[in-house]
């Protein structure tokens, strides 16, 4: 698995907001960090129940028009 662009954003915003709360005071900055978490999470419950794709690629069938 690996992350996307805005998958990044989350995670640094809730690293540097989890930072921020622990140097100035966690009340207002839970309001960023949590949702980032449960948004992680619930992204990476989501993305290890789906089974991979089986299904092969079938090319057109070769005809003549008309």
């Amino acid at each position: 698995m690996r992350l996307t662009r805005r998958g990044w954003v989350v995670v640094v915003v809730g690293v540097s907001g989890t930072a921020m709360a622990a140097l100035f005071g966690a009340r207002a900055l839970n309001a960023v960090v949590f949702p980032c978490v449960v948004a992680l999470v619930a992204a990476l419950v989501q993305v290890r129940r789906i089974d991979p794709p089986t299904g092969r690629p079938n090319p057109p069938e070769e005809r003549l028009p008309g």
